[in-house]
């Protein structure tokens, strides 16, 4: 027996990446709802979602973010047995994701950056009432 097709080989390449498309606007809606608390590192953010999903952007090395204009690389998604359920690369020539995917991923960005940013203004916000 054969290994099972991957879920790509199943569906069409626009369900496919409509499906992406849809998983990664829920991530954003939920970032911007404060449902999904994202951390910050060195290298990029991750996140945590009930011990079922696990999910990571990986900034562009020094540099690269210059000549590629975007403030990621990689976005990953892996589920709880850490088989990746997405992952593209924003690295000019490296992946054929469609642009909306693409889109969508970078808006998901926005919206952790802003997370992490109204973090930062609390935190600025207790120092002040010293």
């Amino acid at each position: 027996m054969g290994a099972l097709p991957t879920p790509a080989a199943l569906w069409p390449a626009d369900f496919y990446h409509s499906k992406h498309v849809e998983l990664v606007k829920k991530l954003a809606e939920k970032t911007r709802a404060k449902k999904i608390s994202w951390k910050a590192s060195k290298t990029g953010y991750s996140a945590v979602v009930f011990d079922k999903l696990e999910i990571s952007f990986v900034r562009p090395a020094r540099g690269a973010s210059l000549l590629s204009g975007s403030p990621w690389a990689l976005f990953v998604v892996r589920d709880d047995q850490g088989n990746e359920i997405l992952k593209v690369s924003n690295i000019p020539g490296t992946d054929v994701a469609p642009d909306v995917l693409r889109e969508s991923i970078s808006h998901l960005n926005q919206a952790v950056e802003n997370s992490l940013a109204e973090e930062i203004d609390k935190a600025i916000a207790v120092i002040d009432r010293i």
